[in-house]
């Protein structure tokens, strides 16, 4: 099982060679944390129906914002959000990815080709950020191309 603490550094429990006594104060601090924690499945259950219908929601409202729609940022979690929406983001113009390796490539579930982002398309256009994992350098790039509105998938409703 592997956690990862405040330093982006990755503690395994399951690792044989920790030396130095620093790591084994920090693995059974988080084992007595793993093992008082309670799990409240309803919560959980609630919490999960609730991200479904967020999900459907949302794209509703990105659906009825206006008719040239671009998805900018090919990102994994992508088909995770249209399975739970029940949506494969036809309605997207076009799927656009500065990654080389992606373009010309389909996500599951999503029914766009990726493509090569092209800034004149984008500036009379709404853009949905769809990696939410790089959001900030998206929204910094799309800052200077000027689209009529940027939209961020994780805001709240």
């Amino acid at each position: 099982m592997t956690f990862k603490n405040s330093k982006q550094s990755y503690i395994s429990i399951n690792e044989c060679d920790i030396c130095s006594s620093k790591n084994i104060k920090k693995i059974f601090s988080l084992k007595k944390f793993i093992s008082n924690y309670k799990f409240d499945l309803n919560k959980i259950r609630k919490d999960f129906v609730k991200f479904q219908k967020n999900c459907v929601e949302k794209v509703k409202f990105v659906r009825s914002q206006h008719k040239n729609i671009f998805a900018f940022g090919a990102a994994q979690m992508l088909p995770v959000i249209a399975y739970h929406s029940k949506s494969d983001f036809s309605f997207f113009k076009e799927l656009y990815d500065d990654n080389k390796d992606g373009i010309g490539r389909y996500l599951p579930l999503i029914n766009k080709k990726i493509k090569k982002t092209n800034e004149k398309k984008l500036k009379d256009a709404f853009v949905l950020i769809t990696a939410n994992e790089t959001c900030r350098s998206i929204i910094k790039r799309l800052y200077k191309i000027n689209p009529l509105r940027i939209i961020v998938w994780h805001s709240d409703f």
